[in-house]
């Protein structure tokens, strides 16, 4: 880092020493300190221990459950292969079996037996022969898990089964039915330790030690008995049917005992002593009046943390530089704005963001000519002032200081990545003064926050209008927000399987006087630039909340509201005492609230998306990927986050049909995510096409304007009255099978 420049001389000296009670005192406060700081580092440390076994068992269970549904869906394709081809034969399982074995490789078997629980068919054969010809009868826990899928017709999973010639797995029994009659049943038989092999990384195997038990008997376990039991954390999974109880332990405990205690307090008295005669000498040699002064100059002029000019400093500059400016010597004035900036202080804490600006200026310092031409204008703004080269031009430059700052952040052991925007100014032809130039600059910046291609501007006359017109809009936003003058409008979402209304998603409308009716794409950025996005949001939550509410008393059923949630609100760390705050006051029931992010923000920081979306799920709040398949689409993701739903993107909705790529594409991502466990919404249906589509592929949920646009709440209310939605008379759908506009879905 570059030195502080220091201050004018004919700084005064001190007359008179401070008194040796002073240094004493620091020595037994500095000692007293160091007992404190131990003892709550060694509190700390256990909690840190418990807290990193809750979040490794988190992974382990996402893991295992994962895997467990996957094998499940593996199961469940080959009962469809036997339900769809009534002909299949005794060489045909055998093959579907193979090729489902070889992608699936736990499954110990996979058997074919009838409705009298007799095992007819086995594969593979060779290591199964044994069980050929087999009533399961004999066997008390497959019995009653055969027994619940005959009576209930679905899936059921056995607990823990010992097994000829040895081992124990896992029975899944899948009923086989067509039309009305059951013909049989689909039995797979897994390898748990197969399954936890995979879950139960190298890396947990070095640190943690895990069991895993059907509540009897110990399906797996890494030791023969859990490491450190007493800081062993539990957790439980239900999959068709059978819970399952998993228990992790460390198997290093990192608490330090009392002898490191003893040393540490061995240490610090030392170190007092030390530092108490280090502070006497200081105190008696230092020069008062001119550290006083020093401080004084320094406060007023530089920031703390970066050591780089504040905007005082900026300003003086500007004054000093700018007489000397000219056409052929013109003189640029850059100001940066990092963007989330102020969200790695919420999140991680004032010291990490410290380290981030001070990255920034090492950064910066490395482009331009000397500390003296590069300032910190603000919490999260840089400036820099620096004579234009005729050879360089202002697009150059930004691009140049772009670059530098695109590179990643190590915060917190991730790699984050801070958008920024920039705004340039030149002398004389942008302005002569300082107060000019800045406000010129200022403008551009306004604009390049704005601007998400290139993230930076070149002040012009249009820019200063468009600003204007910005901050005006502002204001009237702002009155809007603080006198209550906007409204909420709801869609329904209506079940696909028999277009029985299923809940809503609450959309804010604005229309102002002046700027007549204003789209949501135009004053939520505005909103959230600008800091109304947080009570916005909080008004939209409230009267969304208590509309739900409303209506479930008046109906007498549950209705389920949805809410679109901005990038703001997700990050806040008071969200969750917010939205619990509201359920009580509204009295509608947490199952009710259904909470949007779009992909895009959830995969700006995976890690913190899963830790905030697990403390909002804590209370039974459902939360749903919104706009799934717009830049990641990656399903590895989708098992870490605690979300049960997507939203597909409009655009896989716009294309259905009419694209054969994106038509099959969506088919698959509807199956793979229902695999997964997931609901699957579309959205923006418009044609009958397209929903016809969506049920064909078995999607869950639909919204569009083929069934009804956004209304006002009396006209929710009869949809609700009627409860069946039919195509909205203003819609077109593309006629199908003979069918015209407007009538009803088949």
């Amino acid at each position: 880092m570059h030195a502080t420049p220091e201050p004018p001389r004919g700084f005064l000296r001190l007359r008179q020493p401070l008194p040796l009670a002073v240094s004493l005192l620091l020595a037994l406060t500095f000692l007293g300190a160091v007992i404190f700081a131990w003892q709550v580092f060694a509190r700390n440390q256990r909690a840190q221990q418990r807290a990193d076994s809750v979040r490794a068992l988190a992974v382990v269970a996402n893991q295992l459950d994962s895997q467990l549904r996957a094998y499940l869906g593996a199961a469940r394709i080959l009962r469809s292969e036997w339900q769809r081809d009534g002909s299949a034969g005794y060489a045909q399982f055998q093959a579907d079996a193979a090729t489902i074995q070889s992608a699936f490789p736990a499954f110990r078997a996979l058997n074919w037996m009838d409705n009298d629980g007799v095992i007819r068919w086995v594969y593979p054969s060779r290591s199964n022969q044994a069980a050929q010809n087999q009533a399961i009868r004999n066997t008390p826990d497959a019995w009653t898990a055969f027994r619940r899928a005959r009576d209930r017709g679905a899936l059921a999973v056995s607990g823990v089964l010992r097994l000829q010639p040895g081992g124990r797995s896992i029975a899944v029994y899948l009923p086989i039915r067509r039309g009305a009659h059951a013909e049989g049943y689909i039995n797979a038989v897994i390898e748990p330790e197969a399954l936890m092999r995979q879950a139960y990384s190298r890396q947990f195997a070095r640190n943690y030690s895990l069991s895993l038990s059907d509540g009897r008997h110990t399906v797996f376990a890494s030791d023969t008995e859990l490491q450190n039991a007493a800081y062993a954390v539990q957790s439980t999974l239900k999959v068709g049917g059978q819970t399952w109880l998993l228990r992790l332990s460390p198997r290093n405990i990192r608490v330090a005992g009392a002898d490191v205690a003893w040393t540490v307090i061995a240490i610090g008295t030392v170190l007092a002593v030390i530092m108490a005669w280090l502070c006497y000498w200081l105190l008696i040699t230092l020069n008062e009046r001119r550290g006083s002064q020093l401080q004084t100059y320094r406060a007023a002029n530089f920031d703390r943390v970066t050591g780089l000019g504040n905007t005082f400093r900026l300003r003086a500059q500007l004054r000093e530089k700018l007489p000397a400016a000219s056409a052929a010597a013109p003189l640029v004035l850059v100001l940066i704005h990092l963007g989330r900036f102020p969200l790695i202080n919420s999140i991680y804490g004032f010291a990490r963001g410290d380290a981030v600006l001070r990255i920034v200026t090492k950064r910066l310092l490395a482009l331009v000519d000397s500390v003296e031409c590069l300032f910190r204008n603000g919490s999260n703004e840089f400036a820099v002032v620096m004579p234009l080269a005729e050879s360089d031009s202002e697009e150059a430059l930004a691009k140049r200081l772009m670059s530098v700052l695109s590179e990643a952040f190590e915060i917190h052991g991730m790699s984050l990545r801070l958008p920024c925007s920039m705004g340039l100014a030149v002398a004389p032809e942008h302005g002569t003064s300082a107060d000019d130039l800045l406000a010129n600059a200022e403008s551009a910046l306004v604009q390049a926050r704005e601007d998400k291609v290139s993230g930076h501007r070149v002040y012009s006359e249009n820019l200063r209008t468009g600003t204007a017109t910005k901050l005006r809009l502002e204001s009237r936003l702002r009155k809007a927000v603080e006198n209550g003058k906007l409204t909420l409008v709801y869609q329904p979402i209506v079940r696909v399987a028999d277009r029985y209304l299923h809940g809503f998603e609450a959309l804010v409308r604005w229309t102002d006087p002046e700027f007549g009716s204003v789209p949501p794409a135009t004053f939520i950025p505005v909103a959230e630039q600008s800091g109304l996005i947080e009570p916005l949001g909080r008004w939209v939550l409230e009267k969304a909340c208590a509309q739900a509410a409303e209506w479930s008393r008046e109906f007498g059923k549950p209705v389920q509201m949805s809410i679109n949630l901005s990038p703001s609100q997700v990050l806040d760390l008071g969200l969750v005492d917010e939205v619990r705050r509201v359920l009580d006051q509204t009295g509608l029931p947490p199952e009710c609230l259904v909470l949007e992010i779009t992909e895009s923000l959830a995969m700006q920081s995976l890690d913190v998306a899963v830790d905030l979306l697990n403390r909002l799920k804590q209370p039974g709040i459902n939360i749903a990927l919104d706009d799934f398949g717009t830049g990641y689409s990656s399903f590895n993701y989708l098992t870490r986050l605690p979300i049960y739903a997507i939203k597909l993107d409009r655009e896989f909705i716009r294309n259905l049909g009419s694209d054969p790529r994106v038509t099959k594409i969506t088919g698959m991502m509807i199956q793979l995510a229902q695999t997964l466990g997931l609901q699957v919404v579309g959205e923006g249906v418009e044609t009958l096409q397209q929903y016809e589509l969506l049920r064909d592929y078995d999607c869950d949920l639909v919204q569009g304007y083929l069934f009804s646009k956004p209304v006002p709440a009396e006209q929710a209310r009869i949809l609700l009255r009627e409860s069946r939605i039919f195509p909205h008379p203003d819609s077109h759908p593309v006629p199908r099978r003979g069918m015209g506009e407007g009538v009803p879905i088949p």
